[in-house]
């Protein structure tokens, strides 16, 4: 909120029973979201500020265990919170309708990322891994290295996207040293929020 303080909000907690909630600072991966959860909270302009931080420091205060949030229990005692990372909805859906096409497994990803296997890219002079937030943006990366391979012919059109949870990718590269097929990994983050976040920031410095 205004006072840099985070919102907080009751949360359902899975796999518990129906009204069984936990007191929760979400942090959204998706502006959208954001917004709509602004929204459907009568949480107007004037009363929040929207924080950008990194991913890293995201998934690190989703793990950090509960904190004190000021507010009383029943029973007098301090209630709780805990940060709560939200995956973008339309990213998790895409990653839940690939797995359904090939018939895998549904998994609860609550922050999926997208990859390709095989898939480099040149990043300041360094051939790197890409994962990314939006599958938008791996389609078009996907797309412009057939358009700008000489072999193009022999590049398919179509190709099978793997679908990762980057939370699970940070505790195991956090638990041990990366193996050679993470080693040069490079997670992107999503054009469309980032172009977002521009706009706005573009338009609030003219204000």
């Amino acid at each position: 909120d205004i006072n840099k303080k985070p919102i907080l909000t009751e949360y359902q907690v899975p796999g518990a029973e129906k009204g069984v909630t936990q007191l929760v600072a979400p942090i959204f991966m998706g502006h959208k979201d954001a917004i709509k959860f602004a929204d459907s909270n009568n949480i107007g302009a004037g009363k929040t500020v929207l924080e950008v931080m990194p991913l890293y420091r995201a998934l690190r205060l989703s793990l950090g265990g509960p904190l004190k949030s000021g507010l009383r229990e029943e029973s007098g005692g301090d209630r709780l919170f805990v940060f709560q990372v939200i995956g973008d909805s339309e990213c998790v859906a895409k990653a839940k309708d690939i797995c359904k096409k090939r018939n895998l497994p549904e998994m609860p990803f609550g922050l999926p990322v997208f990859l390709i296997q095989g898939l480099t890219m040149e990043v300041k002079g360094k051939t790197v891994f890409p994962v990314f937030m939006s599958l938008d943006d791996l389609n078009n990366v996907w797309e412009q290295t057939r358009s700008n391979s000489p072999k193009e012919s022999n590049i398919p059109r179509h190709v099978e996207v793997d679908v990762a949870d980057a939370m699970a990718l940070y505790m195991y590269l956090e638990d041990q040293a990366a193996p050679p097929t993470l080693a040069s990994m490079q997670l992107f983050a999503n054009t469309e929020s980032l172009q977002w976040m521009q706009s706005v920031t573009a338009s609030n410095q003219k204000k």
